[in-house]
């Protein structure tokens, strides 16, 4: 749906969002001059910093007046700024109560130990975050938005919500309850959610009660964060049961993948099976956590959270969303162009300055280099491509040429069947393809299966009816079956499902549909290999069309040396007739003769 890819794309432009002005928060140089400690519903100073001279009239063991600071400025103070100062109403020891405006120190722990622990904690930030604008942008959906709720808990929150506090009044009073909404109020919940949505909602009735059970839990913890949640009022309910239900999340998505796992079968099986693997790795983390860990141990923790997103994103970019290995060949062939130019240019530079007294003559070399790089750019780019496909991905590379000569030699076809096992047998074992199948027009009104792998028990025919046969007569173009939530009962299921639909077409008409299964190791068809077969389609048109058009001059040289004959003959008898001699003048009496 439309306002599902919309959703998407605004929720990934949040995450972004959020995710950068955490890092901002994270490495400014800022310090809150006041830690305050909860003594039961107290709130006490623990700590001073800084040099600010209104510090002076603060002690150890003043406590926050909370009642007298609004919602927004509680969250203020509870979060920090990183520029603007804050009004803090005390209360001494004695009661009396007095207020100090202060501002943030401007400090940062550039030790080892605190840069190495921002370095690891961004970096699993961007990780979950890059995992979940993939979902979104991909497939935004249930699943999507639940997982990518969990990633957004990964986000510190302080640095957010500092950052948020930023621009200060209205704008501040709504941000920094979201920063705590988003980072914070909700992952557990989401998770929860995504695991019952997770690779599908159960089936039946007792299904859709879960998925709506975990849909409205997140509703309502989403909304409960943002109206009953309040720093220093209700923190000292939260807080304690806050790692109990970062807990529960992880346990249940545990079990529920547990169970799934035990009644799945092929790649669903497989699919589940890394969830669970980074599943089990993320309770981990979660208990290690709860120890109240540090130095490298927490630094450890970090990383073993990150496991669920990493499994998640292997489990879901495996299987139809992204190719990895086309987007790496891609970026290798650029980046290695892109090195090979600085290096070269920077090489370039140093030794004509090193050569060379004259600056000028220099820079007009360094400006040929360059002019004669973009000359020859399209033509490092298909040598440098040749040669990553051939030493990186030989595997595949054999397989295009192979394929390729495949396409030439349709043309020569003499039969339609010879045809058929070229796009089945040959294209599925040179791709190793778990299914393949030919379905071919009959000239009525259904395609009949002509040829195929991995269709034993499957369907035979397709009516012309069918939505498949629409969809491709509709768009005379490649039809995704998992995108466009086709699932035919009488199809191969399991290992052997179809992934994609390729049109047979000659001039609008459909001649066939080809249907092609992921690879041996559930890989599914990269884009190039997509447009091989897309190609060999193509020319399986042209030699279909030529084959009927041979067969039916073969029965018109059948048919013409008959028709020859009859034609002779009713000429012959013709000129016959024309050559007979006309009637004699009637003798009758007043006749000229």
């Amino acid at each position: 749906m439309r306002w599902q890819v919309f959703a998407g794309r605004i929720f990934a432009c949040v995450l972004v969002v959020s995710a950068l002005a955490s890092f901002w928060g994270g490495w400014a140089p800022n310090g809150q001059p006041l830690a305050f400690e909860a003594h039961g519903e107290r709130y006490l100073v623990a700590k001073k910093s800084g040099d600010d001279p209104q510090l002076r009239r603060v002690s150890l063991g003043d406590a926050l007046d909370v009642h007298a600071l609004t919602r927004s400025e509680r969250y203020a103070i509870f979060f920090g700024t990183i520029r603007r100062p804050l009004s803090y109403p005390l209360v001494n020891s004695a009661g009396q109560a007095y207020r100090v405006s202060l501002a943030p120190t401007r400090s940062f722990d550039s030790s080892a130990k605190h840069v190495v622990l921002l370095l690891v904690g961004m970096l699993a930030t961007l990780t979950s975050v890059v995992v979940a604008i993939l979902l979104l942008l991909r497939r935004p959906g249930a699943i999507a938005f639940t997982f990518a709720s969990y990633c957004a808990f990964t986000i510190p929150t302080v640095p957010l919500g500092q950052a948020a506090g930023e621009p200060g009044g209205i704008v501040s009073a709504i941000l920094q309850p979201l920063a705590w909404l988003i980072t914070a109020g909700v992952g557990p919940f989401a998770l929860i959610a995504f695991a019952l949505n997770f690779p599908a909602p159960f089936p039946g009735k007792l299904g859709k009660v879960l998925a709506w059970t975990g849909d409205l839990l997140l509703v309502v913890a989403a909304l409960a964060t943002l109206i009953f949640f309040d720093p220093f009022v209700t923190d000292a309910i939260y807080f304690p049961i806050q790692p109990e239900i970062g807990v529960a999340g992880v346990v249940i998505l545990v079990v529920v993948t547990a169970f799934r796992y035990a009644g799945a079968d092929g790649l669903t099986r497989r699919r589940l099976g890394w969830v669970l693997i980074g599943s089990v790795i993320a309770a981990s983390a979660v208990w290690l956590e709860l120890q109240d860990l540090h130095g490298w141990l927490l630094t450890l923790t970090i990383v073993l959270a990150e496991a669920l997103p990493v499994t998640v994103a292997y489990a879901v970019l495996r299987h139809r969303v992204i190719d990895v290995g086309f987007a790496l060949n891609r970026t290798l062939v650029f980046g290695l162009l892109t090195t090979t130019i600085v290096v070269a240019v920077s090489l370039i530079d140093w030794s004509v300055g090193k050569l060379l007294s004259q600056r000028q003559l220099a820079t007009a070399l360094e400006a040929l280099v360059a002019i004669g790089f973009g000359v020859v750019l399209n033509s490092l780019h298909e040598r440098v491509g040749g040669i990553v496909e051939r030493l990186l991905f030989r595997k595949r590379y054999i397989a295009v040429r192979r394929i390729g000569e495949r396409i030439k030699a349709i043309d020569f076809a003499e039969s339609a069947e010879t045809v058929d096992k070229a796009l089945t047998l040959e294209c599925g074992d040179i791709l190793e393809l778990r299914s393949a199948a030919i379905f071919r027009s009959t000239g009525d009104s259904a395609f009949i299966r002509a040829f195929a792998t991995g269709w034993e028990g499957a369907a035979t025919s397709l009516d012309r009816d069918h939505l498949i046969v629409r969809m491709i007569r509709a768009n005379e173009a490649t039809l995704e079956l998992a995108a466009s939530g086709l699932v035919v009962d009488d199809f191969p299921v399991g290992d052997r499902r179809p992934d994609v639909a390729i049109p047979i077409v000659r001039r609008h008409h459909v001649m066939g549909i080809a249907f092609y299964g992921h690879r041996t190791g559930e890989a599914h068809i990269d884009p190039q290999e997509r447009a091989l077969l897309e190609r060999a389609a193509s020319a399986a048109a042209s030699a279909y069309d030529g084959i009927e058009a041979e067969e039916w001059r073969r029965e018109a040289r059948q048919v013409s040396p008959l028709a020859a004959s009859r034609e002779k003959r009713l000429m012959r008898s013709a000129g016959r007739r024309a050559a007979a001699p006309q009637g004699l003048p009637d003798p009758s009496p007043g006749s000229d003769a």
